[in-house]
């Protein structure tokens, strides 16, 4: 290490190896960690250290030495703010200090207060506490603003409508002013008296107070978490010393105390004054719970008030990372104010580890930037030998996590996450809360109730099966002389097995026809008949359950076991590749149902199973839970608040981008939660609106600071790059290699592999039999798509031919876009869709072509001009109100654009020549037997004059994605405009009806032939700013003799693969060219009796790049066979 080391008994600050822990094992600790072990063991500490310091480590070596000098197990304990971290650091602690304890040695904060709570309130006879959750306030909230609502309340301001209160982010806020208000112990009257600075607070006062009430009702000893620590801190305060559950107490610790709320400071301060020495360790540089009430400055001074602050210890060495990790988080961190404390910013990384990197990676799609994810951290795995388990995802919000999730799976990347299971989406779980709400009688048992539970996974019947079920239904009943329809049977059969009333007790019995079905040999082992009788089976269980008085978690238990597929999700889950997945993901699911009804009942130990069907059914908050989160070999995809306390050997952190890393919402600004916390704590409340962002940019920086320290060895950040996304001043500002994304390559799977070999063979002959063996090997141990009897495309075909168009014996011409040019050579097969009907419209290729129209005519002023542009703009179908805003304020900003450019123009001196001409370009070409003529035809948007006598080709682009410096130089469009100019092919003046005029034509109309020679052709973007104006141009150079040659063969090239030759190389003569010369390869005619068209499955028809293109359908053996 690069200080002096003393050797301690101990385990890596790693919470999630823990094959790195145990006893047995010793970790050197620098002098700075070994100086928080000889403080005087009745002083109260704060600890502060960067990422990877070795803060936890310390905690624990503090835990185990103040054990070995004597102090009981039993008067130690160590809090830690997460659950799972708490779970994580309580097993470290008893794996080191290696002797029973009366308890656990690590809780929650929550968990110390319910126990401090619990135990008062037996002492004087009074009932335990409940803990009233995110999930049950938003519950109660919803009726009571329903009722407030159908009240007509008028305390509310006017802003907050009865639409505004009806939205879930209305309820979100609603809670946070709750939890602020917990937090301050601020009354329902108190918050109505400061409604003087915040007029919203008078409605939301008495709210608060109906819910409080509400809760009251429904659970008498009700308490949502602040309210759980402050009745903790009053106990502790209350009570003798050395009374209670922790009397024993003399030590606390607290790890990440950086994510500390107010209430929980109260608490380290009770337990202080109670004799307890607390020594708190914490980054306040890395908080990520500020939003939701946490404070930072908590991990240097967690006294608070006038009381001096804890002595101070520095931890002065990281020992997780490398240099570059380090410098990068150094970097991040010193871009944010100090909370607190800042020398602990000079830690150094320890020299003796290894260097560590940290890469960036821009990318076009979240499709691609997943699939370069993937093919990251497969390469980890494979190459690098990295466990799936020690490298973390981390994306900013939770609604990024299962997308996630999805499409690494699709990559073959294990993963898991510790986010709560959306269990309320899961079809399965949705089937059995339905069947026990059908017991309950809470929902009336008819067809499509049944039909929408049988064909959920926990059942697996589909529509033809039920419709055959039906019938069979049917027929019984028309033999039995009966008339009813077949859902009427279905309803009557499934009431009858489950013991439930039928629809006409005096009808022909449904029932014995389904025994008849289920005794029969052959019908019996039909899917649908058997399903539907485990249905039934569930419902007669779960009546019987409800009416001998069961608690929820006992009815579902009965209706799960009923449904008989816990053995074969089990089964599967075990397995391998998506079927596994799937079954794992389903158990999550229900065991998370079983967790939440458990949780429910220790809460309502006598509540029916109606009222948390009730609940369940209206929450729209996922409550946390504890299920299926083992130590299994995958990547952990997460949020940076889940990571903390945790390290991994890699990180990639996705969607680094404008608006969702750094999101600079205030998210408060409706109800003001921080606005509160501001009056009540004194600090400034009347913050401007920049000051308040600048806090939650600071805040935003903390967590991405966070996120970047998880990984000891190598850090990727990716941020998409388009016309709906850009890089984030994180991501641009970030101490990082920059990556290419074809430096990633092909998809490190199977897959990629075998579609790599298959595409060598085709292209490569010299390596054909070296790829054909390969894939041999491949197929031999069972490879999907690696066999030739797997692959499509081996059919003859319907029309071999190629694509040529009816010249009725004359020399066929071949009609070529300028647009069509770059599309057809990014993929043959979606140029072939689009261009024979496959095209599809859009509103921003519409509004493109509104600003295009609003630069054909001379308009007196830019009023006019955008009064034109708004006036098109109801030829298109808007969904809604703000819809049309939206596309008002995007033609808005083009028109805008386009008036300054033209000004711009204007003021330079530029000559207009021509605006919208067409062209069109006859190139005479031979290939092999074939002899056509290609025909380049197009419109240029604008052609100027300059004042240096030079011509200047404009074309106007409404997107914002810029094209590069390399791409420009290449572009086909100004390519083909500049090649038409110097052709002398530009037509006259587009003639207008000058009754349908808005304005004057802008074009002088004439000729276009002979002109001055070209100074630039220019694409100018009306979207994207500049410094110099509010539009942006990327320019291509003047076309010379050697690149007209050139563009020649490439449209020559295009249009001979256009009509399908493209799997041909033939001798192609181009008479017009001016040194009329027989290209390489002329060996003679060439036989094209076949078309052929090209897709790229891996670079383009499977990733989308932020769309689904219109070749992704043909790559799909069922339809291309």
């Amino acid at each position: 290490m690069s200080q002096a080391a003393t050797s301690v008994d101990g385990v890596h600050d790693d919470t999630r190896a823990p094959d790195h822990g145990g006893s047995g094992g010793t970790i050197p600790l620098d002098p700075s960690q070994r100086a928080v072990l000889d403080a005087p063991a009745d002083e109260s500490l704060a600890v502060v250290g960067a990422p990877g310091s070795g803060k936890s480590t310390t905690l624990v070596e503090l835990v185990a030495h103040r054990i070995a000098e004597g102090m009981s197990p039993d008067a130690v304990l160590a809090l830690v703010p997460g659950r799972r971290a708490a779970t994580v650091m309580r097993d470290r602690l008893a794996s080191r200090v290696g002797v029973a304890t009366a308890g656990a040695l690590a809780r929650t904060p929550q968990s110390f207060a319910f126990e401090v709570v619990r135990a008062d309130r037996a002492r004087s006879g009074d009932e335990p506490p409940t803990l009233v959750t995110g999930a049950d306030q938003d519950a109660v909230l919803r009726d009571i603003i329903a009722g407030d609502t159908e009240r007509g309340a008028g305390d509310w301001d006017d802003t907050i409508t009865a639409d505004v209160r009806a939205l879930r982010g209305f309820r979100s806020e609603l809670r946070d002013l709750m939890a602020t208000m917990s937090e301050f112990d601020v009354t329902p009257e108190e918050l109505a008296a400061l409604s003087s600075h915040r007029p919203a607070w008078r409605g939301a006062a008495r709210v608060v107070a109906e819910v409080v009430e509400a809760l009251s009702w429904q659970r008498e000893s009700a308490l949502d978490a602040p309210g759980l620590l402050l009745e903790a801190a009053s106990v502790l305060y209350d009570s003798p010393r050395g009374s209670g559950p922790f009397g024993s107490l003399r030590l606390v610790v607290v790890d990440d105390a950086q994510e500390l709320t107010e209430a929980a400071r109260r608490l380290l301060v009770a337990l202080e004054a109670s004799g307890v020495t607390v020594v708190t360790f914490g980054d306040p540089d890395i908080a990520t719970s500020v939003f939701r009430g946490g404070v930072a400055e908590l991990a240097s001074d967690w006294r608070g008030g006038t009381a001096p602050p804890p002595a101070r210890a520095l931890l002065t060495c990281v020992h997780r990372s490398g240099t570059a990790i380090r410098e990068a988080v150094t970097a991040i961190v010193g871009r944010v104010g100090v909370r607190g404390e800042g020398r602990h910013r000079a830690a150094a990384a320890d020299a003796s580890g290894p260097h560590g990197s940290v890469e960036r990676l821009r990318v076009s799609s979240r499709v691609e930037e997943a699939t370069a994810i993937a093919r990251y951290l497969r390469e980890r795995h494979l190459v690098d030998g990295i466990a799936w388990r020690d490298m973390v995802v981390i994306a900013r919000t939770g609604a990024a996590v299962p997308r996630l999730e999805r499409l690494l799976a699709r990559d073959d990347v294990p993963t898991s996450s510790p986010r709560p299971a959306p269990a309320g989406e899961d079809p399965g779980v949705q089937a059995l809360v339905q069947i026990a709400a059908l017991a309950d009688e809470r929902v009336a048992l008819d067809a499509a109730v049944i039909e929408s539970v049988l064909r959920s996974p926990l059942f697996g019947v589909d529509a033809l099966r039920l419709r055959q079920l039906r019938r069979a239904l049917r027929f019984e009943e028309l033999d039995a002389g009966g008339s009813r329809t077949g859902d009427e049977l279905l309803v009557e059969a499934v009431a009858a097995v489950g013991g439930l009333v039928t629809v006409d007790p005096d009808a022909p019995s449904a029932a014995r026809s389904m025994a008849r079905l289920a005794a029969d040999r052959r019908l019996g082992a039909h899917p649908a008949v058997r399903a539907a009788t485990r249905l039934g089976r569930a419902l007669r269980e779960a009546t019987r359950r409800i009416h001998a008085g069961a608690a929820a978690d006992e009815v579902l238990y009965e209706v799960w076991a009923a449904a008989d597929v816990a053995e074969l999700w089990r089964e599967r889950a075990l397995g391998d590749g998506e079927h596994a997945r799937w079954a794992g993901a389903q158990l999550d699911a229900v065991v998370t149902l079983f967790d939440v009804a458990k949780r429910f009942v220790e809460r309502a130990p006598d509540a029916p199973v109606g009222v948390f069907l009730d609940e369940w059914t209206a929450r729209d908050v996922v409550a946390d839970t504890l299920a299926s989160r083992g130590q299994e070999d995958a990547v952990t995809i997460a949020t940076p608040s889940a990571t903390v306390g945790s390290q991994f050997r890699v990180a990639v952190i996705a969607g680094v981008e404008d608006g969702v890393w750094p999101n600079l919402r205030i998210r408060d600004s409706l109800l003001g939660a921080g606005h509160l916390a501001d009056l009540v704590t004194g600090r400034d409340a009347e913050r401007s609106i920049v000051d308040r962002r600048r806090e939650v940019l600071d805040d935003e920086t903390r967590m991405f600071a966070q996120a970047l320290s998880r990984a000891s060895e190598r850090v990727l950040v990716t941020a998409v790059e388009g016309d709906e996304a850009q890089p984030s001043t994180l991501f641009r500002g970030l101490h990082a290699t920059e990556l290419e994304s074809s430096a990633l390559g092909r998809p490190f799977t199977l897959r990629g592999l075998t579609a790599e070999l298959r595409r060598t063979g085709v292209r490569e002959p010299e390596r054909r039999d070296e790829a054909a063996a390969l894939l041999a090997e491949l197929a031999e141990n069972g490879v999907d798509g690696a066999a030739p009897t797997e692959w499509f495309g081996l059919r003859e075909r319907t029309s071999p031919g190629l694509v040529l168009p009816d010249a009725d014996g004359a020399e066929p011409v071949i009609g070529v876009a300028p647009s069509g040019i770059e599309s057809f050579e990014r993929c043959g097969v979606e140029w072939f869709v689009q261009h024979h009907g496959g095209r599809t419209t859009s509103t921003q290729m519409a509004l493109g072509t509104i600003a295009h129209a609003a630069g054909e005519f001379e308009f007196q002023t830019r009023d006019d001009r955008l009064a034109y542009a708004r006036e098109r703009l109801d030829e298109l179908p808007t969904e809604a109100p703000w819809h049309r805003v939206q596309l008002e304020r995007q033609v808005e900003r083009f028109v805008g654009a386009l008036c300054d450019y033209l000004d711009a123009r204007r003021a330079d001196g530029a000559e207009l020549v021509g605006v919208e001409r067409r062209f069109e370009v006859d190139l005479p070409v031979v290939a092999g037997d074939l002899a056509c003529t290609v025909r380049l035809t197009g419109s240029i948007d604008r052609l100027e004059h300059t004042a240096d006598d030079g011509t200047v080709i404009i074309d106007f682009k409404t997107g914002r994605t810029m094209r590069s410096k390399d791409e420009i130089a290449t572009d086909a469009q100004l390519a083909s405009y500049q090649f038409a100019y110097r052709n002398d092919a530009i037509g006259p003046a587009r003639e207008h009806d000058a009754a349908s005029c808005p304005a004057p034509p802008a074009d002088p109309g004439g000729a276009v032939t002979g002109g001055p020679p070209i100074e630039r052709a220019s694409l100018v973007y009306l979207a994207v700013s500049a410094a110099a104006g509010s539009w942006s141009t990327r320019d291509q150079e003047p076309m010379g003799a050697e690149d007209e040659r050139a563009f020649r063969e490439r449209v020559a090239a295009t249009a001979l693969g256009m009509i399908g030759a493209s799997d041909v190389t033939p001798a192609r003569r181009v008479p017009g060219d001016p040194s009329d010369e027989v290209r390489d390869g002329d060996a003679g005619p060439t036989p094209l009796d076949r078309a052929t068209y090209l897709a790229d499955p891996e670079e383009h028809c499977l990733t989308g790049f932020g769309g689904r293109p219109a070749c992704r359908i043909h790559i799909v053996p069922e339809v291309t066979e």
